[in-house]
């Protein structure tokens, strides 16, 4: 999506348009000297000529120096889509038989997604195996609260991501799924087979002992969020190389999550195990698959991971009292980048994708290399429904980085 903007002054009259030189307004709009025209037939009112059908851009513009609209304009087989998006005397600038004779429409507003990561510290009790956290419960109504009362009415979409826990760590760390099993050595060949062995039973045990998790997640969404929630597997969808997400299978996780989105359902992934071509096997992160998807999704805004802490802390919180809670890191702060880099203070019970010293370098990527991304947000769960509502409910837009909790910008 391409956003261009325009802006008058002292009236509907000339527009001074910022927009880049291959993209065009589209001609036929109602010359009547209302504030939409004028913009389009100003200093960029050149004709459409052989835009594609299903190109789409924003149009943010000014009237009298008070109204302010943005309008989505998408490019259809019947002509174009508007969007209105505000409340202004503008909006008389398509009128219905307007919008008939332009072969165009008026349509629900296109907003942003969230991503959330459900912790497996959040979700699970990580000191014993294939036990859930006792706060569930009350996470699944946080995030469905979230949803039902601020995300949906507002046009916005949801996607969630859940960890493996104590319910996939144990096995895959006992294992060595991560590690696959064509790496595997031993003094004999039998050794060898019987390691490779091994390693493939717990990637079996490893991927039940998840779904099992996964059917504890989706159930409660289902029952006690009342959430339009489908499941999106990704050991069908994905394998890696070497540890890394291939190309190919990207792109089917993004086109399947967003198929989702556009049903309008909430697409339900997890960390799971995962072939490799190179490894045998390995362990695929939910963290990891927020990156991809936040990459790959132009619509997301916003990333949020839920843990059993309340955000990046000068220290482990868990084991010093003093420890301070880091409330804003800029990436582009060398500095401060480079000293979380060092920090290898945060440990966790059999957590075999790296805790919360993963969850930073992934935090950083994905406010790096997903260029329309806003800010990544690490929350404890109890804050879950503020930090997932942030920008989108009034009450609490703008203040992300006054929240109890780290907020990590580009």
């Amino acid at each position: 999506m391409q956003c261009l903007e325009a802006s008058t002054s002292g009236g509907c009259g000339q527009a001074s348009c910022s927009i880049p030189a291959h993209l065009y307004f589209i001609s036929g709009m109602p010359n009547n000297g209302d504030c939409l025209s004028e913009a389009r037939a100003g200093t960029c009112g050149t004709t459409l000529g052989g835009q594609a059908k299903g190109d789409n851009f924003d149009l943010n513009f000014t009237c009298n120096k008070h109204d302010k609209k943005r309008f989505h304009v998408e490019l259809n087989a019947g002509g174009m889509i508007i969007e209105d998006v505000g409340h202004t005397r503008c909006h008389a600038a398509l009128t219905s038989k307007e919008q008939s004779s332009l072969g165009c429409r008026l349509h629900p507003p296109a907003m942003s997604t969230v991503v959330v990561k459900l912790g497996g510290a959040a979700i699970t009790d990580k000191s014993t195996p294939d036990t859930l956290s006792v706060n569930l419960d009350s996470l699944i109504e946080s995030v469905a609260q979230a949803y039902q009362q601020i995300l949906r009415p507002s046009g916005h979409s949801l996607i969630l991501i859940h960890g493996a826990g104590s319910f996939g760590h144990p096995p895959a760390k006992k294992y060595q799924v991560k590690a696959g099993w064509k790496t595997g050595t031993g003094d004999a060949e039998g050794d060898v087979s019987e390691s490779r062995d091994n390693v493939k039973f717990g990637m079996a045990l490893t991927r039940q002992r998840v779904i099992q998790l996964h059917l504890h997640i989706i159930q409660r969404l289902h029952e006690r969020g009342q959430m339009p929630v489908l499941s999106v597997s990704t050991y069908d969808t994905v394998d890696t190389n070497n540890g890394a997400v291939t190309q190919e299978s990207s792109a089917r996780l993004v086109a399947r999550v967003q198929q989702v989105l556009d049903e309008g359902f909430v697409p339900l992934l997890f960390g799971d195990a995962v072939f490799d071509h190179a490894l045998g096997s390995t362990i695929l992160s939910g963290d990891a698959l927020m990156y991809h998807l936040a990459q790959r999704l132009s619509a997301v805004r916003r990333c949020v991971f839920v843990t059993d802490v309340a955000g990046i802390f000068t220290q482990d919180p868990k084991q010093a009292p003093d420890a301070a809670l880091i409330k804003r890191i800029c990436c582009s702060d060398s500095n401060h980048s480079n000293s979380l880099d060092k920090d290898n203070s945060v440990a966790s019970v059999d957590d075999v994708t790296g805790a919360m010293a993963s969850k930073w370098q992934w935090a950083k990527r994905i406010v790096t290399d997903a260029k329309q991304l806003q800010e990544v947000v690490i929350c404890q769960a109890s804050d879950s429904s503020n930090a997932i509502s942030l920008g989108v409910n009034a009450s609490i837009e703008g203040h992300s980085g006054n929240g109890n909790w780290t907020t990590i910008i580009r």
